[in-house]
């Protein structure tokens, strides 16, 4: 079986820079790796490998998702914390998305807006629209083949809201599809991430992980 495999996909030309150039952890680049992401993963690619989640940040730009050194007194930081536009824009994809699930057939009627559907082994579905345009849109979200009810938790990253402090990546909306009437209408801010995922999960609550490789 052949395999599909990304390396370092954000290293492009729009966040090269100085040492310190702060290009690489913009909101723009977040939007961009975002579309490369689920473009991918429509096309079959199985595997992404992002550069990098320790950059110290002074070196080849910033493109560290958590701060570990502080470029000002030449020292690591007594406590490590998210680097937030680059942390929630990459977080809201891969917290949900469970290893080996398998890639849902997606219609949409927009070139604005990229649409990807995953289906776990255990069976949980997670959504993700990425709107690229600089206007709000109005969806209508239906899932074929419902055997039962389904909840869906909606996550949400947007410029704005990335850079408030006290952000955090936790539902903010939570619809029920029905069996029968399976269809629910919901409006998708500008240039914006959304996640709506059978998963519920909090600030502090681990990302979806396969717990069988982890070491004891």
């Amino acid at each position: 079986m052949e395999t599909f495999f990304s390396a370092e996909f954000e290293g492009d030309q729009m966040a090269m820079g100085g040492p310190r150039s702060e290009a690489s952890k913009s909101y723009e680049h977040q939007m961009i790796n975002a579309n490369k992401i689920l473009v991918g993963l429509n096309m079959g690619v199985d595997g992404f490998s992002r550069w990098s989640f320790v950059n110290r940040g002074d070196l080849d730009g910033q493109w560290q998702l958590v701060r570990t050194w502080n470029r000002n007194l030449w020292d690591f930081k007594k406590n490590v914390e998210p680097e937030p536009v680059p942390y929630y824009s990459f977080g809201i994809i891969t917290r949900f998305a469970a290893k080996h699930s398998g890639i849902l057939e997606t219609k949409s009627d927009s070139g604005n807006y990229v649409v990807v559907a995953l289906k776990s082994p255990k069976g949980e579905t997670s959504i993700y629209i990425l709107n690229k345009s600089d206007k709000e849109i109005d969806i209508s979200l239906s899932l074929l083949g419902l055997k039962e009810s389904l909840i869906l938790n909606k996550y949400q990253v947007t410029r704005q809201e990335i850079q408030k402090s006290d952000f955090k990546l936790i539902p903010v909306k939570s619809f029920v599809l029905e069996k029968k009437a399976n269809i629910s209408a919901d409006r998708i801010p500008p240039l914006s991430i959304t996640t709506y995922s059978t998963y519920k999960l909090g600030q502090e609550d681990a990302g979806i992980i396969d717990k069988s490789n982890i070491m004891s």
